[in-house]
């Protein structure tokens, strides 16, 4: 683990827990397996189980109790159990590189040199809720071993409510950013099928 400090310092804020931010890169279930083995790290996923059933059912398959921690997103009580998980400790894992409806607002920032479009929801969540906001990674390193690596992009400083969109659009720029320097130093471990740049092409 690398950054592991950065955890600990969100837990010691007083929020209680806090958004875990990953992309398709390495792997983020690194992250669920090491929240079902470590007690201080209680990890729960916001997760479309029903976008692909297959997935689905591989997860109970594989592990009925990580399969147990996963959100649904969309329905009408996911912000309110968010909002009770965090308050309870528990860290929110979220993956903000990309979004599968047309109708989700994002946002232009720049991304592997070119403008590219991430989503906004993941930030201004985090920022509704005043939770600190950590970049995730999970880096396949061969052999069965993964180095994981957590950055913090926000402290979970309360921000008034009309500045918050422009202090979504600045960290979902600093997770591009942040992404990009993942990238450049693993560019094996990114598993991308989606154009980022699809609107300016």
């Amino acid at each position: 683990m690398r950054g592991a400090d950065v955890v600990q310092a969100a837990r010691d804020t007083g929020h209680g827990g806090a958004i875990l931010i990953g992309a398709h890169i390495g792997s983020f279930d690194a992250a669920r397996a090491l929240g079902q083995a470590r007690v201080d790290l209680p990890l729960r996923v916001l997760m479309d189980t029903e976008h692909n059933p297959a997935i689905t059912r591989l997860l109970h398959a594989l592990n009925p109790d990580i399969a147990r921690t996963a959100l649904q997103p969309g329905r009408a009580d996911t912000a309110l159990r968010i909002h009770e998980a965090l308050a309870d400790g528990e860290f929110i894992g979220i993956l903000a590189d990309r979004t599968h409806d047309p109708a989700d607002k994002t946002v232009v920032v720049d991304f592997l040199g070119a403008p590219a479009h991430f989503p906004l929801g993941p930030m201004r969540l985090a920022l509704a809720l005043h939770a600190p906001v950590i970049l995730f990674v999970g880096l396949y390193q061969g052999a069965g071993r993964y180095v994981l690596q957590f950055e913090r992009l926000d402290d979970g400083t309360e921000t008034p409510r009309n500045a918050r969109d422009a202090r979504a659009q600045e960290l979902v720029q600093r997770y591009a950013a942040s992404l990009e320097r993942q990238l450049r130093n693993a560019p094996y471990n990114w598993f991308n099928f989606y154009d980022f740049w699809r609107f300016h092409t």
